[in-house]
């Protein structure tokens, strides 16, 4: 615990009001939050839904709940700083929980790890080409 003593105390207090403020902005809108989680929880089983098929190509079958919980938490493994973007990280604590929950062996859910953040990567890469194209290449009228 003293290992970061007197390093980061401001940005650590910074970061913690931050996230104070937005939770207190909250409580007047209820209902906003509500909608951010219930979009969260959407979009996460979609992806898990992904991950099913991906894993179904492989020939293995997957229980969604299951699914829905590995991803989600490889998703929170992600926010710890040990690389960037959490890459590397995500995929290695999916597939260990993966493995560990006996569904499939470690050269599968590795496999099964890696092609879901390949589609996730290719997904966004359509996504930048449309806004590239839409700020850069379309006609300005």
């Amino acid at each position: 615990l003293g290992l970061f003593k007197g390093r980061s105390d401001g940005k650590v207090r910074s970061a913690l009001s931050s996230v104070s403020e937005a939770l207190k902005s909250f409580k007047s809108k209820p209902l906003v939050l509500l909608v951010a989680v219930a979009l969260t929880i959407a979009m996460l089983a979609f992806i898990a839904l992904g991950i099913l098929i991906l894993a179904s190509s492989l020939g293995f079958v997957l229980p969604f709940i299951l699914t829905f919980e590995i991803f989600s938490t490889s998703m929170v493994a992600a926010f710890i700083p040990l690389s960037v973007g959490g890459v590397g990280f995500r995929e290695g604590t999916f597939a260990y929980l993966l493995t560990a929950a006996a569904v499939a062996p470690l050269e599968v859910a590795i496999t099964i790890s890696l092609l879901a953040l390949i589609a996730s990567h290719a997904v966004t890469l359509m996504g930048g080409a449309v806004e590239f194209h839409r700020h850069f290449l379309r006609k300005k009228t």
